[in-house]
């Protein structure tokens, strides 16, 4: 017995050394896959509102359209000549392409893939090249190779509307990138060693940042977790690091052979770098700025980030080809089964919890805490509560507006929209509404926010510019007292749909017939299009930018409508086993997941609009409103009985924080220390199985 003892004390010895031993972390694994695309692919981007890549084909004088789900070409778009930066504008859900023999810069709809306009630069621009979107501003700014100029062109116009000369002459910029977090747009000179600074406030330089002579600072990339501006030196195999407070370089960073571009990856803190040299990627960590690995690939030029799916696209101009590499580790190019969503950390935050929105800039997460009168702010990256911001009296929806940095939300008891920056996370406006304000949605193409007004059976509509209600729009009459038609609507949900300009409104009671609607409102002139019948108490609603499809909530008939937004018609109801409250859609895996207050989450594919799985969060939790965060792949449930946000990983690995990596296993001795794992731990299970007594206790609170 006592040589036993001995025994299992080296056995569990072993095993926690082991365990110890295989708890490290593992970045990107490398290349998943190669796609054939055009002769000689230049520039990429990620369009996050269709999860698609579009590749500039210099030679072939096309655009490949690539999509993340498959990693196929879906389509080939026509150019000008010599096609070569390539820019994603969210706002308008256009691609800004710049064709450098024809001086001029086609615009691409991403909902048809065609040129829609073709923008004439000024007749000193010369040589278009590197484009990049300055979402707060709505432009397009693009470095002229052949005449050191910038040019500014408006996305909601489509026109030139400034010039801007940099100091000196020609050699011409290289690169160009927009920091969100300052409103400024950095260029990089190769031959000068410098970085010119301007503001897209007043379109002029600002600073100017040099660099050691023989640094020939290329591609750049702004790391908006950090502050900070990472550049890619060619002339000396570096990675420099610039502060976007002080501009003055924090890190120099010595990596693989003649970088090239640069791309920042905002899900795990890590910045890609191609090196044609080596026909490599090196990956850098933001946290000590060290390379944590090198992934070898073709002849890399160009690289683009998918929050999406969390992969990296370079093009290789040798072999016309594309590769993707994963950020997440275990990946593999062979298909495998979409894993089941497992719950991760469970915070605690204000009391009785309900909106909550995803700051995609930030990484940040806002819950409005309706028992507190406060908003709790999480960041993605620590899974903690960083801040509580106080608002107005029951705080309920909440919604983010990317151009802006702000976040809406409604306030039930007080009858106002607070609007807190989340830069300082401090309310800088309370805007007075409709009785009961409840959902919001923001709308990206107009700069607007909608709010259901749930007491005056209204929609305020908001501008971001003046923080101003610009328009209200009735949204009808459904019943009065006991399911008697000729009363209000009570709208709740508000849903934009950002391919077709419109608000989809959830009206939450029923008429005499048991059956809620949904109103579409259009946002070019803010008018009632049409009202669509859905189920009984109707409550949230969200949009599926892949299908055009609008999927509605239905509480009491437990199923959750799906609406065409080319038809305005229901074409599926998708039964769930329980009631369902808040929504919310994945785009990287086309998936809906609907909150229910019986403390489950239940997952719906939007092909064939069926129920794919069902979640169980620990305890009754309640969950009562749900959102998705792209960079993470994690969806977010407020509890509002036990004042909590659930975090659910959906992707194939969850978070490093919750779990440790599980190692793959290819020799003999790691298989024998399987084994002695494996039996250790079902020995301790059994001993412990003997002494334990079980012990239950069910609780189950109700929400407001």
């Amino acid at each position: 017995m006592g040589n036993l003892k001995k025994i299992s004390a080296i056995l569990i010895l072993f095993t926690i050394v082991l365990a110890m031993s295989t708890s490290y972390t593992v970045h990107a694994v490398g290349v998943i896959g190669t796609i054939t695309v055009g002769t000689g692919p230049n520039g990429v981007a990620y369009d996050s509102g269709k999860g698609e890549v579009f590749v500039t084909n210099s030679g072939a004088g096309t655009v490949s359209v690539i999509s993340d789900r498959t990693n196929t070409v879906t389509a080939t778009v026509p150019l000008g000549e010599n096609p070569g930066g390539v820019a994603y504008d969210s706002g308008k859900g256009k691609i800004f392409v710049t064709n450098a023999e024809g001086n001029t810069v086609s615009v691409i709809s991403d909902s048809s893939n065609s040129v829609v306009a073709t923008v004439t630069l000024g007749a000193h621009d010369l040589e278009p090249g590197p484009v990049v979107y300055d979402s707060g501003k709505g432009e397009i700014f693009v470095a002229n190779l052949g005449s050191n100029t910038i040019s500014v062109i408006s996305d909601s116009s489509n026109t030139l509307v400034a010039d801007i000369s940099l100091d000196g002459s020609p050699p011409p910029p290289h690169e160009i990138i927009y920091d969100s977090g300052k409103g400024e747009i950095f260029l990089s000179s190769l031959m000068t060693h410098t970085l010119s600074v301007i503001s897209d406030s007043s379109n002029t330089l600002i600073a100017t940042i040099t660099l050691p002579s023989g640094f020939s600072p290329g591609a750049i990339a702004y790391d908006s977790n950090k502050g900070e501006v990472i550049v890619a030196n060619d002339g000396s195999n570096t990675v420099s690091v610039i502060s976007d407070s002080t501009n003055a370089v924090v890190a120099n960073v010595t990596e693989g052979t003649g970088p090239s571009f640069v791309a920042y990856d905002s899900g795990k803190g890590e910045i890609f770098v191609t090196n044609p040299g080596s026909n490599s990627v090196s990956v850098i960590s933001d946290s000590n700025d060290k390379v944590v690995a090198t992934i070898p690939v073709g002849d890399p030029s160009e690289i683009s980030y998918d929050s999406g799916k969390g992969e990296m696209f370079v093009t290789n101009p040798t072999s016309s080809t594309v590769s993707v590499i994963s950020d997440v580790p275990g990946a593999s190019a062979s298909p495998s089964p979409t894993p089941s969503p497992s719950p991760i950390p469970t915070l605690t935050v204000g009391t009785n919890p309900e909106g909550v929105a995803y700051d995609s800039r930030l990484g940040e997460i806002f819950v409005a805490n309706y028992g507190s009168n406060t908003v709790s702010v999480i960041s993605d990256r620590s899974n903690a509560v960083v801040t509580t911001t106080p608002v107005g009296t029951e705080p309920v929806g909440v919604a983010y507006d990317s151009s802006k940095s702000e976040i809406f939300v409604t306030n039930d008891g007080s009858g106002t929209v607070s609007i807190i920056s989340d830069h300082k996370n401090v309310v800088i406006a309370n805007v007075i509404v409709g009785s009961n304000p409840i959902g919001a949605a923001y709308d990206s193409a107009k700069g607007e926010v909608f709010i259901a007004n749930w007491g005056s059976n209204t929609v305020s509509v908001i501008s971001d510019s003046n923080n101003t209600v610009v328009a209200t729009v009735p949204t009808g009459t459904n019943f009065i007292g006991q399911y008697s038609p000729g009363g209000p609507a009570n709208p709740i949900g508000v849903a934009y749909d950002s391919a077709k300009g419109e608000i989809y409104v959830v009206n939450s009671y029923p008429d005499s017939s048991f059956v809620g609607t949904v109103s579409v409102i259009s946002d070019s002139n803010n008018i009632v299009l049409t009202s669509i019948p859905v189920g009984e108490y109707p409550y949230y609603a969200a949009y599926d930018s892949s299908k055009g499809e609008i999927f509605v909530t239905n509480n009491e008939d437990y199923f959750v409508s799906v609406i065409s937004d080319s038809t305005n018609a229901v074409v599926a109801n998708v039964s769930v086993p329980i009631d369902c409250w808040g929504i919310a859609y994945d785009s990287a895996k086309s998936e809906i997941f609907v909150a229910s207050q019986e403390g489950t989450v239940s997952v719906l594919s939007d092909s064939p609009n069926a129920l794919v799985k069902t979640v169980s969060l620990e305890g009754s939790n309640l969950g009562v409103a749900i959102a998705y965060d792209a960079a993470k792949g994690e969806m977010l449930v407020t509890n509002g009985g036990t004042n909590s946000v659930s975090i659910l990983s959906v992707s194939s690995s969850t978070s490093s924080s919750s779990s440790p990596t599980v190692p793959e296993f290819s020799s003999p001795a790691q298989i024998l220390e399987a084994i002695a794992v494996v039996v250790v731990t079902l020995s301790a299970v059994a001993l412990a199985h003997k002494k334990s007594t079980r012990t239950n206790s069910d609780s189950k609170q109700t929400a407001k």
